[in-house]
């Protein structure tokens, strides 16, 4: 994907209405935005993780994120040192 424009800006402002605004959150998943749409990988991994709450139907707050993050990390972890 050579020259695909990206704005840092942008995503970081889609990200944060998400989880401060929860009516954006239905627009968002309606668009099918996909993990491939963000250009940096912090926010991709954070988009990765809003999505797992969406799909389980759990509230998408700061609290419930940062777990998420977290046991994506660690499934992320236990799946590299099962393939050492």
């Amino acid at each position: 994907m050579a020259n695909v424009p990206a704005s840092i800006e942008a995503e970081e402002a889609l990200l944060g209405s998400i989880l401060l605004y929860p009516q954006t959150q239905t627009l968002v998943f309606d668009e099918a935005l996909q993990i491939s749409d963000f250009f940096d990988e912090k926010h991709k991994k954070i988009y990765d993780a809003i999505s797992e709450l969406q799909k389980q139907q759990n509230p998408i707050d700061a609290q419930l994120l940062g777990y998420q993050i977290l046991k994506n990390w660690i499934r992320l972890v236990e799946w590299n040192t099962f393939f050492i």
